[in-house]
């Protein structure tokens, strides 16, 4: 997704963004007020809402996203390893929970929404 800044602001930098940077979304809005969300534990967040879930976009090519949840990738990316950012970033959240440990056995099981 390439940043497409708008409104009175649009052209100038924002939060470190500007127009035509290559850029990978977090897929949820947060209500940034609760004490989850003022912990820095926005996933626990009880008004969290996923793009393409509970708001609009998800699978567009365009959407509109608040600055907090958009990361600048760095100039040479090519946009799929953007598109892939999320779900690397779910699988290494279910490792740290998980903790394995070598030698011991491990299944893995279901492809899950990005799998075939």
């Amino acid at each position: 997704m390439r940043a497409q800044l708008g409104g009175e602001r649009s052209g100038e930098h924002l939060d470190g963004l500007t127009v035509g940077d290559l850029v990978t979304v977090e897929p949820h809005d947060y209500c940034t007020r609760c004490t989850y969300c003022r912990l820095g534990q926005e996933h626990l967040c009880d008004s969290k809402r996923g793009y393409g879930v509970k708001l609009d976009g998800g699978m567009t090519e365009r959407m509109v996203v608040p600055a907090r949840i958009a990361y600048r990738l760095p100039d040479a990316t090519p946009p799929w390893i953007g598109a892939l950012t999320e779900p690397l970033a779910c699988c290494l959240h279910g490792m740290d929970q998980l903790n394995p440990r070598s030698g011991l056995p491990i299944l893995i099981f279901g492809a899950g929404p990005a799998g075939r």
